[in-house]
């Protein structure tokens, strides 16, 4: 957090995904504070987007959540933009059920952004199995349809009931009640700093895409590199290679500091078995937040 508060010092624009009121929105003024003009984007393209040709300064992108696991086309712009991570936060999540109608019986629609319909699957199937479940591009903006639509709900966070003038006829209602999303703060470019933090003045990340030869043994070949450097993986994601079909691209995770000297050999190694390594960002772990204890009931 306070490598990105060093680097956000002067003021500037953040963008989420919109509108006001939704989890990414939530979350990024938690991590972030007051001081940043906060931006709403209507999809992630747009925010990556925006903040490749310095429209915005930062943005804030949810990557997974613990229970429903990966926003898979955040990780597939990442390949198509020169955006890069500066820093990561976990955001705890509580979804509500908010609606206008005064029972579970009354609804018959529910609207959300497919990641809080995922999280919360298995109490809409015990609670409202007739009920038709309709993905839209946030969960705020599934809040203002709701809100306007006779038998309709939506799944978001429980503040947008007082704004809109609904009741939330249920709260915490995502399947597992450890629920959090791991959020990063996203910049132009390549964010590693080579010395500014230390790996031992705490557990360090790093983020990298990479390609491999399609060809038996060479995925096995990159993992064997971070073994032999001592070096943990805690994320391996593979995502298609836009245009080479059946190539992919890896997304992954390691705890040490890529930018760091000591940590040139690895990188050698690296690029001698991969046919393309890009270092999205060097950060410390990441800090849990939860806004959660502020409400009585992205």
């Amino acid at each position: 957090m306070l490598s990105a508060s060093r680097a956000l010092q002067k003021p500037c624009t953040a963008a989420y995904l919109g509108p006001e009121g939704t989890f990414s929105y939530f979350a990024a003024r938690d991590f972030l504070g007051e001081s940043m003009t906060f931006v709403p984007c209507r999809n992630f393209n747009e925010i990556f987007r925006g903040i490749s040709l310095g429209s915005f300064d930062a943005g804030v992108i949810p990557l997974e959540n613990s229970i429903h696991g990966t926003v898979a086309q955040n990780f597939d712009l990442f390949s198509q933009y020169d955006v890069g991570i500066q820093a990561e936060f976990y955001s705890r999540i509580a979804n509500s059920l908010l609606s206008r109608e005064k029972t579970l019986e009354d609804v018959k629609t529910v609207y959300s952004h497919p990641q809080p319909l995922g999280q919360c699957a298995s109490w809409l199937r015990a609670h409202l199995p007739a009920a038709r479940l309709v993905s839209v591009e946030s969960s705020a903006a599934a809040a203002w349809k709701a809100a306007d639509e006779k038998g309709a709900a939506s799944i978001g966070h429980r503040s947008m009931a007082e704004k809109l003038g609904m009741s939330a006829l249920a709260d915490n209602i995502q399947d597992e009640t450890s629920n959090w999303t791991r959020f990063v703060l996203v910049r132009r470019g390549e964010t590693p700093v080579s010395g500014t933090h230390p790996e031992e003045a705490g557990r360090f990340k790093s983020s990298l895409l990479f390609t491999v030869p399609n060809k038996a043994g060479t995925l096995s070949t990159v993992l064997n590199v971070f073994s032999a450097h001592g070096v943990n993986m805690t994320k391996l994601e593979s995502r298609p290679m836009k245009g080479s079909c059946w190539n992919y691209v890896f997304f992954a995770d390691v705890e040490c500091d890529l930018s760091s000297s000591d940590r040139i050999p690895l990188l050698h190694d690296l690029s001698g078995c991969c046919t393309s390594v890009r270092v999205l960002g060097c950060y410390p772990e990441g800090p849990r937040l939860d806004s959660t204890v502020n409400t009585t009931g992205f």
